[in-house]
């Protein structure tokens, strides 16, 4: 009964060093934003909050006044225990969630591979700022760099994969995937995450982002939408739609090399 109790609810026990008497706030992260939704104070060095979740989601604990002094953590219907040290917050341990064990082993990993990329990287200045860099060695670090990149590219898909029964690997799809992999690629990926998680944030964004990418591939019929020319006139992409190519350029006004390309677009139209 008590295993049963205990799968329904997540308890939290925190234990901050050098926080005692602050308060604690739990947010749940909506967008943008992180909003409270618990609070209680240290005592002791202790924290603690119980809840429920229905699916394991991204939460942040800000431990005192400060914002900056924040822990992201996926919680789960679990016993999640928290360790740290108020003025070492970053350095924090977090046990007792499958979801965020799944996440700091993953960054662990990319972690790894990244070091590698950044070596190559260093290895390229080094030669451009003291003059050795020539066209045959700029093209061997451009080869080595795309291998790497396909490399960690493949480690990604591989661990999503394996972990697709976890919301952390709808996370990490839409941190690192989502905008890189073809549609169908993307789309095996999620249609592979089981119904039981589909009530997730993160899920949810799989499933939009590869609607929508199924909606807006090449060859797809286009979106119509209507705005407002210099003279006010509301206009409809469709009335320009005939026999002849239509070209529609996306820009923004604080966006330079928008700007520098205008008189371009003002010549062809």
């Amino acid at each position: 009964f008590i295993t049963a109790c205990a799968s329904d609810s997540y308890q939290i026990k925190g234990k901050i060093e050098g926080a005692d008497n602050l308060p604690v706030f739990l947010k749940s992260v909506e967008g943008n934003n992180l909003v409270i939704i618990d609070s209680t104070t240290v005592s002791g060095g202790i924290f603690s909050f119980k809840g429920n979740v229905s699916v394991p989601d991204l939460y942040g604990i800000q431990v005192g006044y400060n914002q900056e002094d924040l822990i992201l953590l996926f919680i789960e219907n679990s016993k999640i225990s928290i360790t740290g040290k108020l003025d070492e917050l970053a350095d924090h341990v977090v046990k007792g969630s499958k979801s965020h064990t799944i996440v700091m082993d993953f960054h662990e990993q990319l972690d790894a591979r990244n070091v590698m990329v950044q070596d190559l990287m260093d290895r390229y200045q080094t030669a451009a700022m003291t003059g050795v860099l020539t066209d045959e060695m700029e093209a061997d670090f451009i080869a080595e760099y795309n291998m790497l990149s396909a490399e960690i590219q493949d480690f990604v898909v591989d661990f999503v994969v394996k972990n697709s029964n976890s919301v952390a690997a709808a996370y990490i799809t839409i941190q690192y995937l989502a905008d890189i992999l073809p549609t169908d690629e993307l789309s095996a990926i999620v249609d592979n995450f089981p119904e039981s998680i589909h009530g997730s944030t993160f899920v949810k964004h799989c499933i939009e982002r590869v609607e929508t990418a199924k909606r807006t591939e090449i060859g797809q019929p286009y979106t119509d939408f209507t705005l407002p020319n210099p003279d006010g006139e509301m206009l409809s992409l469709s009335s320009f739609v005939g026999n002849s190519f239509v070209l529609v350029d996306f820009w923004a006004a604080w966006c330079s090399p928008c700007r520098r390309k205008n008189p371009s677009m003002v010549k062809l139209y």
